[in-house]
């Protein structure tokens, strides 16, 4: 049975990166308030650069499932499965944010791919409703040499 571990990863993505945007927007507003043309022109450019990074978002971010045999990773492309065995760690990143009295925590999580290459994919949870340790459980019983590090 696949269980989610991180379903809503597109999304805050697409979210973070409209919010870095709309940042943009103030400073170019307040940067060059008296410069009209110029300011249009930079707002345009921040507008194009915002919507090709929403969709490259979009596109290449990972929505994260599991069960007792594989990571499933799942994007609007591909479905990938990666071996439990495979995973080498699962470390809390720097980044945590809270977004409408939620709290998001940045995972990442190393293994080593098809192609036997190492590869880090990153995602975010929430302290509400994550299954982040019951994955770390099956993981630790999988695997004894996979390292878990839920502190920066």
């Amino acid at each position: 049975m696949m269980k989610t571990l991180s379903s809503s990863n597109t999304r805050l993505r697409i979210v973070f990166t409209i919010l870095r945007s709309l940042f943009g927007v103030i400073i170019v507003l307040i940067a060059l308030n008296e410069y009209t043309f110029l300011k249009n022109l930079v707002l345009l450019g921040v507008l194009i650069v915002a919507i090709v990074w929403s969709y490259k978002q979009y596109i290449y971010s990972y929505n994260l499932f599991y069960n007792e045999i594989n990571l499933i990773l799942k994007n609007v492309r591909e479905e990938r499965y990666v071996d439990l065995l495979d995973i080498k760690r699962v470390k809390l990143a720097h980044t945590q944010m809270r977004i409408l009295g939620f709290q998001f925590y940045e995972y990442k999580i190393e293994f080593a791919n098809e192609s036997n290459i190492p590869e880090t994919i990153t995602f975010f949870v929430t302290d509400m409703n994550s299954r982040l340790s019951e994955f770390q459980n099956i993981l630790k019983l999988k695997s004894q040499s996979v390292i878990i590090e839920n502190y920066t």
